[in-house]
């Protein structure tokens, strides 16, 4: 049983690894820059902003390109809060937007949206995503996430 676990562990470790390596620029975008082209372009199609698309009333349609989790502190129980952040590249491949996960990765509806976005970057799958207004206001976060080739 040890030993499965041990596997399992190792397996997804890597998965991990090599979807956040796989999924952390749209390759499509860089390859065609040619080396002549300014770096200025090249950061310009990374970079991203936090998102404004995606409300309780209208769906974001486009493709996941990266998924992050990253320590926010502490919550008031005094459990460590390690929040999910998935950006997003607009079905056209042109804007490029980062969302906070409504769920913390520490949670089972964390985890599964984790996984699902970790899927979406590393298949390229169209993605239709959810979001509803975040806790501190003025900001969205994705709450569901929807992968295939009829996502939208």
């Amino acid at each position: 049983m040890i030993k499965n676990i041990l596997k399992l562990t190792i397996s997804l470790l890597t998965f991990s690894i090599a979807n956040i390596i796989h999924a952390e620029t749209d390759k499509m975008k860089l390859d065609s820059i040619t080396k002549e082209e300014p770096t200025q372009l090249k950061s310009e199609l990374i970079s991203s902003s936090i998102g404004k698309n995606c409300t309780d009333k209208n769906n974001y349609l486009g493709y996941v390109s990266s998924v992050a989790i990253g320590n926010g502190g502490y919550n008031t129980t005094g459990d460590i809060q390690n929040w999910i952040t998935i950006t997003v590249i607009d079905k056209n491949r042109k804007n490029s937007e980062w969302y906070w996960a409504q769920y913390g990765a520490n949670t089972d509806a964390g985890k599964a949206t984790q996984t699902i976005a970790m899927y979406a970057a590393s298949s390229g799958q169209k993605i239709m995503a959810e979001c509803v207004l975040g806790g501190g206001g003025g900001h969205y976060n994705i709450k569901s996430l929807w992968v295939g080739p009829d996502a939208w």
